[in-house]
């Protein structure tokens, strides 16, 4: 389910410094950039992604004339101020970012971090519902097989329900788990499957309601 294209849905910074990205957005390429903290390489790809919602800071490696030929570090750097992130208005229909807070019977809690590739000042609350995971089979979900708190996960916004949470759909192909780590070791895990990650060392899978890239 890898891509090996250097585009994305959520748009391609092209290794910008000061582009503001989300997670699993494209930030470019190893060809021309060396990932450091906040970003990571879509494993079997030379696609280089954000892995937190901030902005992007390129740094050249060394000194000299030589330097401008060299691969350049890019780090993306927490969005803490308000320079960074967005007003948006989360309505009905919109594709939001979110991070998995808390599993629970019969929900998923999450903070939505990102309306399409605005980030937001302050996480709004949402929650995903058993029977808004997926399509089929809906009486057989068993939410820690779908999501694990720390999964950042695309949904859809279907409503706004009690409390000032949104409701978030991942049931369609599009929507659900893009970036996620192994239990066991914090690996990145890699989707195999829509129902099934990896991890690439230990090659132990986990389960996870995978989004399609």
């Amino acid at each position: 389910m890898s891509s090996s294209s250097s585009s994305s849905k959520g748009g391609n910074s092209k290794g910008t410094s000061g582009v503001v990205v989300t997670p699993g957005q494209v930030i470019g390429s190893t060809d021309d950039l060396e990932p450091c903290s906040g970003c990571y390489v879509e494993p079997g790809t030379t696609v280089v992604r954000a892995s937190l919602v901030g902005q992007v800071v390129v740094t050249a490696t060394s000194e000299g004339a030589a330097a401008a030929a060299r691969k350049k570090n890019v780090t993306v750097v927490p969005a803490r101020t308000r320079e960074v992130a967005s007003d948006a208005v989360i309505e009905v229909g919109d594709r939001v970012m979110c991070r998995v807070v808390r599993i629970g019977a019969n929900q998923a809690n999450v903070d939505i971090l990102a309306v399409g590739d605005r980030p937001l000042h302050e996480f709004a609350k949402g929650v995903i519902r058993r029977e808004d995971i997926r399509l089929a089979e809906v009486d057989k979900i068993v939410l820690h097989e779908c999501f694990m708190p720390g999964d950042i996960v695309r949904g859809l916004v279907l409503s706004l329900g009690d409390a000032r949470q949104y409701f978030i759909s991942t049931a369609e192909a599009d929507y659900g788990v893009l970036y996620a780590k192994a239990q066991a070791t914090g690996n990145l895990l890699t989707a195999v499957s829509w129902k099934e990650m990896e991890d690439p060392v230990t090659k132990e899978k986990e389960p996870r309601k995978v989004a399609k890239p």
